[in-house]
This record gives structure tokens, C-alpha cells and sequence, in this order.
């Protein structure tokens, strides 16, 4: 399915919906106001309806994903993947990493690798091999 701006129209009932919808924007009110009317309009039916918090365990989430619902033949689970991809841009991740390697302290080091861990998932690229390799990796798959 295309991308498409957000109408209330543009979405399905539950039995022409695709598996997965996927509400995105730049401002976060905006997706949780726009994602909740979208639920609503889906469960119409009488959808059993499960919302994860993002403490959720991974295994809670997938368990209700790939099980059938006891209470309803249909079920909508609502769940925030940004905690799984990420926010961030690449480029963004790379000068906040040497931002705060630049502090030159232990707690400034320890951020710099989270952000480089962020950058080298978000470019889909193993973080083990020489560093030299990953780097190389890393300059190929991003442009600036």
C-alpha cells in the first residue's frame, strides 16, 4: 500500500486492511491522535483492541501478534515501533556520536558508542569485524 496523508477515509475496514499499518509524521501528537482515530475506525466491528506501552516485553508483543484472540475473531494490536527503529537520521546519529566523544569523558565515551550502535543498526550493518571494515561498510551505505 502507497503512502498517503492521513484521512479517516483513507482507511479500511478491518477485513480490506493490510496486516500492517504504519501511521508516521514528524510531530508526535499528531501520530498518536491520527493512529488512534485510524484503531477506532478499524475496530468498528468489535475488533478486540490491545494497546503496549513501551515498556512492553518484546515477547508480550509478538505473542499477541502471532496468537489468535480467546475473546474475538478479530484483533488489533497498537504498538509505538520507535523504540525498535529508532528517530534518528544517520547523519544525525554519526555528529551526535562525535559530539560526545568530544566531551572526553568516560560518560561522553560511553554515549558516543550508544549513538554508533544506533548508526551502524540504522544502516544495517554488523557492528562486529576490524574497525576499519565497518567504517568502509558505514561510507558506502551514507551520503552526505
Amino acid at each position: 500500500m502507497a503512502r498517503v496523508s492521513f484521512s479517516l477515509d483513507a482507511v479500511p475496514a478491518f477485513d480490506q486492511a493490510p496486516s500492517v499499518v504504519l501511521v508516521v509524521g514528524d510531530v508526535e501528537f499528531f501520530i498518536e491522535e491520527a493512529e488512534g482515530r485510524a484503531a477506532e475506525k478499524l475496530a468498528a466491528d468489535g475488533a478486540e483492541i490491545l494497546k503496549f506501552d513501551d515498556d512492553a516485553p518484546a515477547e508480550t508483543v509478538s505473542d499477541a501478534l502471532l496468537n489468535r484472540s480467546l475473546f474475538s475473531p478479530r484483533r488489533l494490536v497498537r504498538f509505538d515501533i520507535t523504540r525498535l527503529l529508532g528517530t534518528e537520521a544517520p547523519g544525525k546519529l554519526l555528529l551526535q556520536a562525535v559530539e560526545a566523544w568530544e566531551k572526553k569523558t568516560p560518560a561522553g565515551k560511553r554515549e558516543a558508542f550508544r549513538r554508533v550502535r544506533a548508526l551502524l543498526s540504522a544502516l544495517d550493518i554488523p557492528a562486529s569485524g576490524p574497525p576499519e571494515e565497518v567504517a568502509e561498510s558505514a561510507a558506502k551505505r551514507s551520503r552526505k
